[in-house]
């Protein structure tokens, strides 16, 4: 029975292994099993597993990956430090960056405050000025934007919807925020002249309008 290409090259491998003294025999046997194995593709680790397998050898295995080193308990306890150290430094972070978005907005709401009695102040004197002098509700008006006040109003609101405003502050009112005595009744009260058929009122009232 004619042997296979498989075991030819088993046989020339075995006439090419150490066991042959002659290394002339061996170098011509393992050039004609290489040339063989390349023809069919087949390859030296395919032919150790063949021999394997027909001495009734174990498979080869992987070999196993090395057990990793046990942890050095000093470097775990320098990384325990350096994590809450971390986390501390991130705390204090927080914490200040609290503190000082609860100072920022005690002092806005603290300039505001200023600011807003400032305006009151100022309107109340503005109101009772004009009053003295400018009753007329066009002239009461243009005689506060004279003092710096300006003076603007919602679309289709009434008069008593006006607000007030002093640009360096950056607040703004309504009359009826300065206190009963100075909301709309009241100035109407103290001799303010308005008719809302009044040309010339209607017209002072659409200037006021915020665009």
């Amino acid at each position: 029975m004619p042997l296979s290409y498989l075991d030819k090259i088993m046989k020339l491998l075995e006439l090419g292994g150490r066991g042959n003294s002659n290394p002339h025999e061996r170098a011509i046997a393992n050039e004609k099993a290489e040339a063989l194995m390349q023809r069919h593709g087949v390859s030296r680790e395919d032919m150790r597993e063949r021999y394997r397998q027909e001495h009734g050898l174990p498979a080869r295995t992987a070999p196993r990956a090395p057990k990793p080193p046990a942890p050095d308990p000093v470097e775990l306890e320098r990384l325990r430090q350096a994590a809450l150290a971390a986390e501390r430094a991130r705390q204090e972070r927080e914490a200040r960056s609290r503190l000082q978005r609860e100072q920022a907005e005690r002092a806005r709401a603290e300039a505001e405050r200023t600011a807003r009695e400032a305006l009151t102040a100022r309107l109340r004197a503005a109101f009772q000025q004009s009053l003295a002098s400018h009753p007329d509700f066009t002239d009461f008006i243009d005689h506060l934007a004279t003092l710096g006040i300006q003076i603007v109003l919602g679309a289709d609101e009434p008069p008593e919807r006006m607000i007030f405003r002093w640009p360096p502050s950056r607040v703004a009112l309504r009359a009826a925020q300065l206190g009963a005595e100075w909301d709309w009744p009241a100035l109407l009260g103290r001799g303010l002249r308005y008719d809302a058929r009044n040309l010339r009122h209607r017209q002072t009232l659409a200037l006021m309008v915020i665009k």
